[in-house]
C-alpha cells in the first residue's frame, strides 16, 4: 500500500524502510525483548495498526529503553557500570574517612601510654560493659563524627575496623611511619649518625630489652644545624653478652634499611660487656665499622666518681646518718605525719615536708637529698628530740635517740655542708651533659672547668662554708669546738692546728675534695678523649695555637673576634665549598654521643606502657607502641598514615 508521509508526523517513532516497502518503530526494532514482536511492519491504516502499536507494553517499554540508552550515550557517568564504579567510589571514600578517624583513635591511645584493649572488647562481650579504651573512644568520637557514625550503622561485621587484628596491623603501619620519618632524616646534608644503646631488665615478663637510639645532624629553618637524637627501636633480648648485643644492634640497623657504615660513633656504659676494647659490644661493633668510635657514657663516669667519693670516711658517716634519718620517717607514716604536724605548727616555710631519698642509680637526687636535709635538719632535730620522750614505745624511742645524737655531732654537720657544695657544681654538670644538643667537645670542656673550680681557691670558698656550719651548729646547739679527743687517738684526724675552722678543713673538707678530683680526674682521662681529639683541635678557639696546620681555616677567623666554640657553631660557620674535607670532619664531630642518657630515657616510657596489665603484649606491639608514646610530639600524617595501611593491606 501506498505510505503516508504524514504518519512519520504523527508518530515520531516511525520510520520508512525503501528496501522493505513499508513502516518499522525503531524502538521495538532495537530494544523490544520479545523476539515474537521484533520487526514488527505497518501495512495497513485502515486497521489502526499505528494507534494499537502506541498502546503496547512492549512498545512502551522499547520507548524507555531506547530514551535511557540515549541519555547514557550523551552522559557515560549515567551508564549502570559506571553507577556501581560511583557508588563503590562513595564506599571507599567513606570506609577511608572512617579509618582517619580510628587511626586517630589509636594514636591518641598510643601516644598518652593507654591500653587499647579492655579485659573482653569482641562481639560476645556486653556492650554496656567497659571494652577498653579504644572502642570507648570511637563510640566517644562517633557522637560528633557524621561519618563514623554512618559508617558503625551500615559496614559489614567482618569490616568494623575494630578488632584487635586491625588494632595490630595500625600499631605496625604507625611504628614504620615513625621509623621511616627518622630515617629520612640521614640523606645528604646529613649522612652520618651515632648510635646510643642501653639495656633494662623488664620486671613484668623478665625479659632483657635493648633501645636504639640514633644521633645526627638537622637543620632548622633558618639551616642552621643542631644536634638531634631519637629514639629508633627496642629489641628483646635472648642474652645480654656482647655478641648478642651487637649482633641486634647490627640487625635493627640492616633491617630498617640504614646504611651501617655512616656509623660514625656508638656510645654505651662503662661495664666491661659493653666498653671492653676487645670482646666488648664496641669491639664487635668496630669489626664491621671501623670507624664508629666508641665514647663511654660519661654521665655514668661521673656517677662511678660520685659513688666511690661517698667512701671516704667521714662522708661515709654522713650518708648512713641521712639513709637512716630518711628511713625512720620513710618506713613509717605515724613518725612521717608527725614531722609533718611539727612543720606546720612551727609556721616553717619548708618547700617540702617528706625527705629525699639517698637514690643510688640517680644521683643527680643525691645533691637534693642533701641540700634537703639541710633544710629540714633543724624540724627533724626537733622532732627525734620529741620521739625520744616517753610515750613513745622503745624501739621507736631507741632509735631517735641514735639518730639525734648523731645529727649533734660537729662532724656530721662539716661532712653534710661539705658533701653539699661539692655535689652542687657536679649536679650542673650532669643536667648539661644529659642534653640532647651538647657535643663531645663542650662535654669534656665543661667537665675539665668544673674540676677545676672544685679544687681552686678552697681557702677561701671554704670561709663561705665554715659560715654555714656555725648557722648549723647554732640551730643544733653544737659548740664549735675541736673534739676532746682529737690528737689522742690513732684513727683519728689529728692535725697541727688551733682553730676550729683550719682543723676540720684539715681534717674533714680538703681530704674529701682530693679524693673527689682524684676520682673525677681517673674517670675522665685523657685516653678516653685522644680518639676524638683530633676533630675539636679544629674549632677555632682552639685551633689558634697550632701552627702551620689548617692553613686557610686558621686565616679566616686569625681576625676575627666572635670564634666558635662549639662543633655546631664551627660546623655552621663552614664553608661546605671552600673546605669540603672540614665540613665532613664537623659533621663527624657533631654526631659523636656524649652520654647514654637518651636510651636510659626510653626505658621509663617502656615501664609506663609495659604494665604488669600488659605483659602479654607480642614484641612487635610492644615496641611500636613504645614508639609512639616516646615520640608523643611527632607531627604524625594521619592521611600518609591510612595511605601507607591501605597499601599494605589493599584487601581491608
Amino acid at each position: 500500500r501506498k505510505f503516508n508521509l504524514s504518519w512519520l508526523k504523527d508518530y515520531p517513532w516511525l520510520v520508512y524502510l525503501k528496501e522493505l516497502a513499508g513502516g518499522f518503530c525503531v524502538h521495538c526494532f532495537l530494544f523490544t525483548v520479545n523476539s515474537s514482536t521484533k520487526n514488527c511492519q505497518f501495512e495497513m491504516l485502515k486497521d489502526g495498526v499505528l494507534p494499537k502499536q502506541e498502546k503496547t507494553d512492549y512498545h512502551k517499554n522499547a520507548i524507555i529503553a531506547s530514551s535511557n540508552f540515549l541519555q547514557t550515550y550523551q552522559d557515560p557517568s549515567k551508564r549502570i557500570d559506571s553507577t556501581f564504579q560511583w557508588s563503590n567510589q562513595l564506599i571507599f571514600d567513606r570506609n577511608k574517612q572512617a579509618l582517619s578517624s580510628l587511626v586517630k583513635c589509636v594514636l591518641f591511645c598510643g601516644k598518652h601510654g593507654i591500653s587499647l584493649r579492655g579485659h573482653r572488647d569482641d562481639a560476645t562481650v556486653d556492650p554496656t560493659s567497659n571494652r577498653g579504651n579504644f572502642k570507648a573512644l570511637i563510640d566517644f568520637r562517633a557522637e560528633c563524627d557524621l561519618n563514623l557514625q554512618e559508617f558503625r550503622n551500615y559496614a559489614p561485621k567482618n569490616a568494623t575496623y575494630t578488632s584487635k587484628t586491625f588494632q595490630n596491623d595500625v600499631i605496625e603501619v604507625v611504628g614504620e611511619y615513625i621509623q621511616e620519618k627518622i630515617a629520612s632524616n640521614l640523606n645528604d646534608s646529613s649522612p652520618y649518625c651515632g648510635i646510643i644503646t642501653d639495656e633494662v631488665t623488664d620486671t613484668v615478663s623478665n625479659q632483657e630489652v635493648v633501645s636504639l637510639c640514633l644521633q645526627y645532624i638537622r637543620y632548622d629553618e633558618n639551616e642552621k644545624p643542631y644536634i638531634e637524637e631519637d629514639v629508633f627501636a627496642f629489641n628483646n633480648l635472648e642474652r645480654t653478652n656482647s655478641e648478642t648485643v651487637a649482633e641486634t644492634i647490627l640487625d635493627v640497623i640492616k633491617k630498617l634499611g640504614l646504611d651501617a657504615t655512616k656509623i660514625r660513633g656508638q656510645s654505651y656504659d662503662t661495664t666491661a660487656s659493653m666498653s671492653s676494647s676487645l670482646n666488648g659490644t664496641q669491639a664487635k661493633i668496630r669489626k664491621v665499622v671501623p670507624n664508629a668510635i666508641y665514647s663511654p657514657c660519661n654521665s655514668h663516669k661521673l656517677n662511678l666518681a660520685i659513688k666511690s667519693c661517698n667512701k671516704e670516711e667521714h662522708i661515709q658517716q654522713a650518708v648512713t646518718v641521712i639513709n637512716q634519718v630518711f628511713l625512720f620517717f620513710d618506713n613509717s607514716p605515724k613518725q612521717q605525719r608527725f614531722l609533718e604536724k611539727v612543720i606546720e605548727n612551727q609556721g616553717s616555710d619548708l618547700k617540702r615536708t617528706k625527705l629525699i631519698v639517698f637514690c643510688k642509680t640517680r644521683w643527680t637526687e643525691r645533691e637534693e637529698a642533701v641540700e634537703n636535709f639541710c633544710d629540714m635538719i633543724e624540724v627533724i632535730f626537733i622532732v627525734l628530740q620529741i620521739i625520744s620522750w616517753p610515750h613513745w614505745d622503745g624501739k621507736t624511742k631507741l632509735n631517735a635517740q641514735g639518730l639525734h645524737s648523731s645529727t649533734q655531732s660537729l662532724e656530721m654537720i662539716v661532712s653534710i655542708v661539705a658533701l653539699k657544695n661539692v655535689l652542687a657544681p657536679l649536679r650542673g654538670i650532669t643536667v648539661k651533659l644529659q642534653k640532647r644538643d651538647i657535643d663531645i667537645h663542650s662535654a669534656y670542656k665543661q667537665i675539665s672547668s668544673v674540676i677545676t673550680s672544685i679544687r681552686e681557691d678552697i681557702d677561701n670558698v671554704f670561709k663561705d662554708w665554715y659560715s654555714e656550719i656555725s648557722s648549723l651548729a647554732e640551730k643544733l646547739d653544737v659548740t664549735l669546738q675541736i673534739s676532746c679527743l682529737a690528737g689522742q687517738q690513732k684513727h683519728r684526724s689529728n692535725q697541727p692546728v688551733n682553730s676550729t675552722e683550719e682543723y676540720y678543713k684539715c681534717a674533714i673538707v680538703i681530704p674529701f675534695v682530693e679524693y673527689v678530683l682524684s676520682e673525677l680526674r681517673i674517670r675522665f682521662s685523657r685516653e678516653d678523649y685522644n680518639p676524638i681529639e683530633g676533630i675539636p683541635s679544629l674549632i677555632p678557639e682552639i685551633v689558634g695555637s697550632l701552627k702551620n696546620e689548617i692553613f686557610s681555616w686558621t686565616r679566616t677567623w686569625k681576625q676575627r673576634n666572635q670564634l666558635p666554640t662549639s662543633l655546631c657553631e664551627s660546623l655552621e660557620a663552614c664553608d661546605k665549598d671552600l673546605v669540603p674535607n672540614l665540613y665532613v670532619l664537623f659533621q663527624i664531630g657533631c654526631v659523636l654521643p656524649v652520654t647514654s642518657c637518651e636510651s636510659e630515657r626510653s626505658h621509663s616510657a617502656y615501664r609506663r606502657v609495659k604494665t604488669y596489665l600488659r605483659n602479654a603484649m607480642s614484641e612487635e606491639r610492644m615496641t611500636n607502641l613504645t614508639l609512639m608514646h616516646v615520640h608523643y610530639d611527632m607531627n604524625i600524617d594521619v592521611d600518609q598514615v591510612v595511605d601507607k595501611f591501605i597499601r599494605k593491606h589493599p584487601s581491608k
